[in-house]
C-alpha cells in the first residue's frame, strides 16, 4: 500500500509539475506575443504599474485550465459533470478577459459578465444548499445562495486586482 500511495503522490506531483511548466511557458509566448502585437497596458492613475506592460498572459492560465477540466472530465468518467460545467463558465470570463486585453471594454460589461457567470455556476449546481462549519451546519438555500452570488463577485474582483499588481 505505501509503494502505492507514493505512485500516486508522484504521479499528481508531475501532473501538476507539467500544469505549472505549461502554463509559465505559455505565459511567455503570450507576453512574447503581446509584445510583438503591441497589446501592451499603458499606465494610468489607477495602475499600480509605472511602466508599460505586456497583457494577455491570463490567456495561457485560461487555455490550461480548460484543457484540465477537459482532461479531467474524460479520464476520471464523471457521472455527474454538474462541477466541470460550473467550473466550466469560467469561459465567459475568460473571452471578456481576452477582448478587454485587446480592447480595453468598459467595467461595467467586465461586471456584467461576471454577474452571468456567477448565475450560471451557481444554476449548474443548484445553489449552494448548506454550509458546514465543522460544529454547526447551517442550511437555507435562499439565504446560502445570495451569499455565495456576491462571494464569487468578490472573489472574481479580488483575483483581477492582485492580477493588476503585477
Amino acid at each position: 500500500n505505501f509503494i502505492i500511495l507514493n505512485c500516486l503522490i508522484i504521479n499528481k506531483l508531475i501532473f501538476y509539475l507539467i500544469l505549472f511548466f505549461t502554463t509559465f511557458l505559455g505565459v511567455l509566448v503570450f507576453r512574447w506575443m503581446a509584445i510583438k502585437k503591441k497589446i501592451i497596458d499603458f499606465p494610468n492613475e489607477r495602475s499600480s504599474h509605472t511602466v508599460p506592460t505586456p497583457r494577455g498572459g491570463g490567456i495561457a492560465v485560461a487555455i490550461v485550465w480548460f484543457i484540465t477540466l477537459g482532461y479531467i472530465l474524460i479520464k476520471r468518467n464523471f457521472t455527474d459533470n454538474v462541477l466541470i460545467y460550473a467550473l466550466g463558465t469560467g469561459i465567459i470570463l475568460a473571452v471578456v478577459g481576452i477582448i478587454d486585453d485587446i480592447y480595453n471594454i468598459s467595467s461595467g460589461i467586465r461586471f456584467l459578465a461576471q454577474i452571468l457567470a456567477s448565475i450560471i455556476a451557481l444554476t449548474y449546481l443548484g445553489g449552494l444548499n448548506k454550509v458546514d462549519l465543522g460544529f454547526y451546519v447551517f442550511e437555507n438555500t435562499w439565504v446560502l445562495t445570495p451569499i455565495a452570488f456576491f462571494a464569487i463577485l468578490w472573489f472574481i474582483n479580488v483575483f483581477n486586482f492582485l492580477d493588476g499588481i503585477d
